[in-house]
């Protein structure tokens, strides 16, 4: 609440504490190794360079919230509606991830965060389209049951090496101008894919700057409004000058319309990683 009606000067740095609390719930409900509070690190477990705009995080920072957060989704959780009677519901093993996780430190910038938001779509002007919508269909050949993936609008490209990197070992063609994955069932808990869902259920595949990992979402929020933040606290003149257009207008632009989309994002990546309801808003 305080966030919602606070000034955009020290609206990012309330958001920070805020997910901080909330990824602590995270932690301790769903990270096996982490049992009380105390038994967590002080530090955040991630690296911002203020003078590159870039973060850092995995490899040598092994301890702290966001790698603890991380460690949090050895499974993730996917739900969504694929006609009346089915429902794709399944969980996602991401053990593979959080071993890369550990062995490699990975580096990615502000606005390729942006560029990986499902809802900043329709606001952003990206040389590389990084958000494509996702489909999913059930079926069955000579009695094998199946998953059919629809990628892409059937205007977008998707590279090769997204696609076999995520869905590896599986059959995919173009049709349509969209990139077709078939998985049989007992395949689709171990695809490598980066799918995020938005407040509406509807699901998006994200061509990842990495191949080893998959960012869970709420990571990825928690590094933004890292980032902002810091930003806002250690340079003062930068942050005044976005929040009145005379830095950069599209900058600018972007991160007003980020923190009230996180405003509206946050109590569904917190109700969906702390509980058994999965809640979307109904059209």
């Amino acid at each position: 609440m305080s966030g919602n009606q606070g000034n955009h000067i020290v609206k990012q740095l309330i958001y920070f504490y805020s997910i901080t609390a909330f990824s602590y719930a995270t932690i301790l409900l769903n990270n096996p190794f982490r049992y009380k509070l105390e038994s967590i690190s002080n530090s955040h477990g991630i690296d911002h360079k203020l003078a590159t705009e870039y973060v850092s995080f995995g490899g040598d920072i092994k301890n702290g919230t966001f790698s603890e957060l991380f460690y949090s989704f050895c499974t993730e959780h996917l739900l969504s509606k694929i006609d009346i009677n089915n429902i794709f519901d399944v969980y996602l093993n991401k053990i593979e991830s959080l071993k890369n996780f550990q062995n490699n430190r990975f580096t990615i910038s502000l606005y390729t965060i942006f560029t990986m938001i499902p809802e900043m779509q329709s606001v952003l002007m990206a040389e590389k389209n990084r958000i494509f919508p996702l489909s999913i269909n059930y079926g069955i050949h000579a009695a094998v049951p199946f998953y059919k993936f629809r990628l892409g609008d059937g205007n977008q490209t998707i590279s090769q090496e997204s696609i076999e990197n995520s869905f590896r070992a599986c059959e995919h063609r173009i049709e349509g101008g969209q990139h077709i994955v078939t998985i049989p069932l007992d395949k689709i808990r171990d695809i490598q894919a980066t799918i995020y869902t938005d407040i509406y259920g509807k699901m998006w595949y994200i061509d990842s700057p990495f191949t080893e990992i998959q960012l869970p979402e709420m990571c990825l929020h928690f590094m933004a409004i890292f980032a902002l933040s810091n930003i806002m606290r250690y340079q003062p003149e930068i942050w005044g000058a976005i929040l009145s257009n005379e830095y950069e207008t599209q900058i600018s632009t972007l991160i007003r319309y980020y923190l009230t989309l996180f405003e509206q994002k946050l109590p569904f990546l917190i109700m969906r990683s702390t509980s058994n309801f999965y809640p979307v808003v109904t059209q």
